[in-house]
């Protein structure tokens, strides 16, 4: 059946229970020339009921869908999908954006009694449908939204990023200095949402309304000249009761304990403009008597609630926002965040904003490590837990960008080890038992050497020829035959040779130790689309302190020939390794690595310092009066190496007594 523009999907043993359905009398038609001549009789957006007859099949035309985010089928279910995730107590739209942020994932159900949400590598092209009996819904990912791309997310000068995935609908959070987190999604243009150039509170905690003004009395006049909206909005901050502020032309700034959430006062006010302070929580931003611009407008209702407006945008998945007229039951959904400065006085109109760009840091509470006690204090950004293992031995995380707790502790080692190593073969994955060492799998691949050695043992498993070479002290690699299933063992490497090259009979292994800093595979890459900008013109070595000195980087590729080095944020942990003709070699930083963070270099008398990173191999730079530079590196031993504790132009300036003291007193 085409599907280029018109695609139907099908739902097995199932019926639309409707009237006026048209029979075409036509015998022994063709089915497909049959759907295709017209249309009005095959879309209906009424729910298919079950039917005895198994001769029965609805088939669900859903052109004008294919511009759509989402195919929706009602009391559907794909018959025996592959499950991802299971969620339970989530909204609609928290398991349309979970899916969104899961690469795998191209759809989901939903039951909106239960809230209980499953994600799913299947779609429509891959599985069947059939009705439901238990009302679940089913949500496909329009697949042609797999080409969208938005590439790399920009930087954002002292602001960390974390993202997952880069396509559509995908979600980029920059988190601030003190916390605050901004998110920027991925849309059908290809491009990111904007967002704020730097951390600005007035951009950040507040939401404007231009032109306006409460009118409530009580207004405090800061009593400084040429007040800018920042520098109010950081006064508002400091101020425990301050909830709302207004700026004028003349740049005079008037705090207020009160606000357009509960008072209905804000008026239109051409000298000044409004700013109401946002609290990252659960519930909406409200301002009383404002609207917003028509053109922002996604969809409108008439005649419901305030509740059920509510309820509704939750249940849209493009909305962020709504505006309620009460007097004429309008609710009007919207895509507008706090960032919008589009926002105006008027006297019919309430807005309510649900999804605040900002929201602030909270890794919640920390995983439980077995034998060890934890304790912390905060769960917000910058906290630490402290792990207490048995010996007395103490192990530490901190609560970083993306909610996360970092490094990730697994147990009461000084060393993470990989006591297994996790080799992906499509979406899954075998374990393989190797002690303190691991394997990294390339499939139909072998090292094109000489002297490798067979074991003589019959249908060797992968799991068995690992433990194999890792009891024999020269054996860095291995080999296993598809069919036979016979296990060679080798002396070399793709860390070191180039000679690995396509073997439809067999699959490569090759050893990596936690000990390595860097793991080496030439002429192979990670099978994932880059995620930082390319770097021209550099040496090997160039390459790898660019990726040491970069947040989130945890591999990067280096094409010898052309001199070009693109870094990552995915490993062999994450995506497969495969072969590569065009010249490029891959270098992942052993993910034991990602525990060990030196924490803030220590200062020098008369110097101004630099860094980027924290992590292991860091740099810092001290930059000494007269030219002078001191350089730190963060060891594996989470210790800076030793600098100098001041400057030698500042010790200069100063001269030693020995055994001397200054026997002062005021006078």
């Amino acid at each position: 059946m085409a599907v280029a523009e018109t695609h139907f999907v099908k739902v097995k043993h199932a019926a639309l229970d409707v009237p006026k359905k048209t029979l075409w009398n036509k015998k022994n038609g063709n089915f497909e020339k049959g759907i295709f001549e017209d249309e009005t009789v095959v879309h209906s957006q009424h729910l298919p009921q079950h039917q005895s007859s198994c001769n029965d099949q609805a088939m669900q035309n859903i052109k004008g869908e294919t511009k759509a985010d989402l195919f929706t089928f009602k009391n559907i279910i794909i018959i025996e999908p592959d499950t991802l995730e299971t969620q339970k107590n989530v909204s609609l739209q928290e398991c349309y954006k979970t899916c969104i942020q899961n690469p795998l994932c191209n759809s989901f159900k939903y039951n909106k009694e239960t809230k209980i949400c499953y994600h799913s590598t299947d779609n429509h092209l891959t599985h069947d449908l059939k009705p439901s009996k238990d009302n679940w819904d089913t949500y496909i990912i329009n697949p042609v939204h797999e080409k969208i791309n938005c590439g790399v997310p920009k930087d954002i000068p002292g602001i960390l990023k974390f993202y997952k995935t880069t396509r559509y609908k995908s979600e980029v959070i920059y988190t601030c200095s003190k916390g605050e987190q901004l998110k920027s999604t991925c849309e059908m243009n290809k491009e990111w949402t904007p967002i704020v150039s730097n951390c600005k509170v007035a951009q950040i905690h507040f939401v404007k309304v231009n032109g306006a003004a409460l009118g409530v009395p009580g207004k405090i006049l800061w009593k400084k000249k040429n007040v800018t909206a920042e520098a109010c909005a950081e006064k508002c901050l400091s101020e425990e009761t301050c909830s709302s502020f207004e700026i004028t032309k003349g740049g005079k700034c008037y705090l207020s304990k009160g606000s357009a959430a509960a008072s209905t006062k804000i008026k239109s006010a051409k000298d000044r403009d409004y700013y109401q302070q946002v609290k990252p929580n659960d519930k909406p931003i409200v301002l009383k008597k404002v609207s917003m611009a028509k053109q922002d407008i996604l969809k409108r209702f008439k005649n419901v609630n305030l509740k059920k407006c509510n309820e509704a945008c939750y249940q849209y998945l493009e909305c962020n926002s709504y505006q309620y007229n009460e007097e004429e039951k309008l609710c009007e959904l919207s895509n507008v965040t706090q960032l919008t400065d589009k926002l105006k006085p008027n006297g019919s109109w309430d807005v309510y904003i649900i999804n605040p760009v900002y929201t602030e840091t909270d890794c919640g509470q920390p995983k439980d490590i077995a034998r060890a006690s934890k304790s912390y204090n905060t769960t917000t950004f910058h906290s630490e837990v402290t792990y207490s293992c048995p010996g007395g031995h103490k192990l530490k995380a901190i609560c970083k960008e993306g909610n996360r707790w970092l490094p990730v502790m697994t147990s009461c080692k000084e060393i993470i080890s990989f006591i297994v190593a996790v080799v992906f073969i499509g979406v899954n994955f075998i374990l393989i038992p190797v002690a303190e060492n691991h394997f990294v799998k390339i499939v139909s691949a072998a090292l094109d050497i000489s002297g490798k050695i067979l074991w003589k043992k019959e249908r060797v498993t992968a799991e068995a020829c690992a433990e194999k070479c890792v009891s024999d002290e020269t054996c860095i690699s291995f080999e296993i035959m598809k069919k036979t299933e016979q296990c060679y063992l080798s002396k070399e490497s793709a860390a070191t040779s180039k000679e690995i090259k396509a073997d439809n009979s067999r699959n490569y292994y090759q050893q990596v130790k936690p000990d390595e800093d860097i793991f080496t595979f030439k002429n192979a890459i990670l099978d994932v689309q880059d995620v930082f900008e390319p770097l021209k013109n550099l040496s090997l070595k160039e390459c790898k302190g660019a990726c040491l000195q970069t947040p989130g980087c945890s591999s990067y590729k280096y094409n010898e020939m052309a001199k070009t080095c693109h870094g990552n944020n995915a490993s062999h942990l994450t995506h497969n390794v495969k072969l590569n003709k065009k010249g490029w070699d891959t270098y992942i930083i052993n993910p034991v690595l990602a525990k060990i963070n030196c924490g803030t270099p220590k200062d020098v008398v008369g110097a101004s310092k630099f860094y980027s990173t924290t992590k292991y191999k860091s740099e810092v730079t001290y930059i000494c009066p007269g030219d002078e530079k001191l350089k730190s590196i963060c060891g594996k031993d989470n210790k800076w190496t030793s600098v100098a504790p001041i400057c030698d132009d500042t010790k200069n300036q100063f001269m030693k007594i020995k055994d001397a003291f200054l026997d002062w007193k005021p006078v």
